[in-house]
């Protein structure tokens, strides 16, 4: 979907499934605190089910 770093903020993109199959898919979210070297941040992994 998106593999960029971005500014602070709010985003919205469109995921288009047209080409993937019925399934469970994975999707994880990073964010990291650019001001600190520690290395902190946030991670989520959510599962997606895509039934069409």
């Amino acid at each position: 979907m998106v593999n960029t770093k971005q500014q602070a903020g709010r985003y919205e993109i469109q995921f288009n499934a047209s080409t993937l199959a019925s399934g469970v898919y994975i999707y994880q979210l990073l964010a990291e605190n650019p001001s600190t070297s520690s290395g902190q941040g946030f991670m989520s992994s959510r599962k997606m089910i895509l039934l069409k």
